[in-house]
């Protein structure tokens, strides 16, 4: 009994954290639901699918441009934007189907303490309180299922795509004048040490 209690309690404080609605919003059975919109758990689970999909499309064009025989660097690079947007709005609906997700399993939540609250506010005995939060643990457990399954049920992320790689440009060699000479004059200063060697080497004559 003390275990139902604590579960039930837990499990209406959950409820209220998770809609940011006050546990104290249910004491009245007239006290109307607070209005949330979001995207239905199905479709937003179909957007996520269809997004999967497009980023697959994407993905594979731009693999098969980098392969391509003498393509351009700005062509290759054009299919990894359209690849790498494909990936932003896929992950964008994933997280949208995970919100759905939640909120469906605290909208499922909440629906089952305002059932409960009006069970225990109608019940005359013990036994018919007793089913009353019997049947909120098992609205409860439902819920949590459900939501578990449908976050399993969610295909992972694929990894993004991979950049292109930019070759770096290649170094000039050192320009050379008409004497042989880089542009640093090194050229000459062999010549000037080599001359230099030549005449130390010859004995003055007397």
């Amino acid at each position: 009994m003390k275990r139902n209690l604590a579960l039930t309690v837990a499990a209406i404080a959950v409820s209220g954290l998770l809609l940011q609605v006050p546990v104290s919003a249910f004491a009245a059975d007239s006290t109307p639901a607070p209005t949330i919109t979001s995207v239905p758990v199905a479709t937003a689970v179909s957007n996520y699918q269809q997004a999967l999909a497009d980023y697959a499309a994407a993905n594979s064009a731009y693999a098969a441009t980098r392969a391509s025989v003498g393509v351009t660097l700005r062509s290759v690079q054009a299919a990894f934007q359209v690849a790498q947007k494909a990936y932003t709005k896929a992950d964008q609906a994933r997280t949208q189907a995970v919100k759905a997700i939640s909120l469906a399993f605290a909208l499922d939540v909440q629906a089952a303490t305002r059932a409960f609250r009006q069970a225990q506010k109608s019940a005359t005995t013990a036994d018919a309180k007793n089913v009353a939060t019997s049947n909120f643990n098992a609205a409860v457990t439902l819920a949590s299922s459900n939501r578990d399954l449908a976050l399993s049920q969610l295909a992972a992320l694929p990894d993004g795509p991979a950049r292109p790689f930019v070759p770096m440009p290649p170094v000039p060699a050192p320009a050379q004048n008409g004497n042989g000479q880089n542009g640093n004059g090194q050229g000459g200063s062999s010549q000037n040490q080599d001359s230099g060697s030549s005449q130390q080497g010859k004995k003055p004559k007397n």
